[in-house]
C-alpha cells in the first residue's frame, strides 16, 4: 500500500510569524498518524501533482488540495482531501469523484487533539464504506454517492480514515489484477 501526501512547497519566511503549508496543516504529524493507522509508509511531498507517483493513494490539504484537483481531475478517485470547505465539500467530493473528504472544522480539531464527536466532518464513498462494513451516520447529511459512516472497531477519524484507505485499496488492488 502507497500512500502520498502532497502540500504546497515551503515559503521563504519574510519574517518569524510566517509558517510554511506543511507545518500550518501539520502534514508530518497526519500522516504519521495514517501510517500508523493504515500500516502503510506515506511519504510527504511538497511540490506539484507532477511529483506525485503513479499510484497509490494521496492526500491532499485544503484549498492548495483543490487547486491541484482543478488542474488533474483524474486524481480524485485515489484522494482524499483534507480541510475541506464545509460550505462546498459535498459538490467537491462529487465533482472530482473523491475517495474521501474531511472537513476543515473537523482537521482543525484533530490539530487541536479535540475528539469530542470523531467522525463529524469525514464524507467517504458509500460503495467503499458498506464493502467495509461501516454504518451509515444516523441524521447526517451526505449525496448519492457519499456519506458520513461509522465502525464499532474504527471509532476516530484517523482509526476510522485509515481502516476506509486500506479497503479502497485492497478494491482498486483486486480491479487492477
Amino acid at each position: 500500500m502507497r500512500i502520498t501526501a502532497l502540500t504546497s512547497p515551503s515559503i521563504d519566511p519574510a519574517g518569524p510569524a510566517e509558517v510554511s503549508p506543511r507545518a500550518s496543516f501539520k502534514v508530518d504529524e497526519f500522516a504519521a498518524a495514517i501510517g500508523e493507522a493504515t500500516g502503510a509508509a506515506v511519504s510527504v511531498i511538497e511540490g506539484s501533482t507532477a511529483d506525485l507517483p503513479r499510484d497509490g493513494l494521496i492526500l491532499m490539504f485544503g484549498s492548495d488540495g483543490l487547486a491541484h484537483l482543478r488542474r488533474h481531475p483524474e486524481l480524485g478517485p485515489r484522494t482524499a482531501l483534507i480541510g475541506a470547505s464545509r460550505t462546498t465539500m459535498i459538490h467537491d467530493v462529487e465533482t472530482f469523484d473523491l475517495a474521501a473528504a474531511v472537513d476543515d472544522a473537523r482537521y482543525t480539531d484533530w490539530t487541536r487533539d479535540v475528539d469530542d464527536d470523531p467522525l463529524r466532518g469525514l464524507l467517504v464513498r458509500r460503495d467503499i464504506a458498506e464493502r467495509a462494513g461501516a454504518a451509515r451516520c444516523e441524521h447526517s447529511t451526505g449525496s448519492a454517492h457519499y456519506a458520513p459512516f461509522a465502525h464499532p472497531d474504527h471509532a476516530t477519524l484517523i482509526t476510522f480514515l485509515g481502516y476506509f484507505l486500506k479497503t479502497l485499496d485492497a478494491i482498486s488492488s483486486a480491479i487492477r489484477v
